[in-house]
């Protein structure tokens, strides 16, 4: 099962989705911020993945985030609302107790 995450050496505007539902994954590079055209990221039930990297603010075409089933993430980047484009955060089943205020 995949449990790391390559690290993303430029920008690309190749993903538009991705898929990690029920992988292994630990955690996500701070360079995921490289996938500049990512507008859908798919974590549900990443029953490993401890938290989610705070250069995702960056990704500024995001409009889908499912951390669903994710129990061991107990925080969001406090500034998630720098992501306009986001329409559906999917948080159930998650660690998180508290929301940061612009969500």
């Amino acid at each position: 099962m995949l449990n790391t995450f390559p690290e993303i050496l430029e920008p690309t505007k190749s993903f538009a989705v991705i898929n990690l539902t029920s992988t292994d994954i630990r955690e996500l590079p701070s360079s995921f911020e490289n996938l500049v055209g990512l507008q859908s990221l798919r974590l549900n039930m990443c029953r490993d993945l401890a938290s989610l990297p705070s250069s995702i603010v960056n990704l500024n075409l995001l409009y889908n985030l499912d951390c669903s089933g994710c129990a061991k993430v107990t925080e969001i980047p406090s500034d998630i609302g720098r992501l306009s484009l986001l329409r559906d955060l999917s948080l159930q089943d998650t660690g998180i107790v508290n929301l940061p205020f612009q969500v």
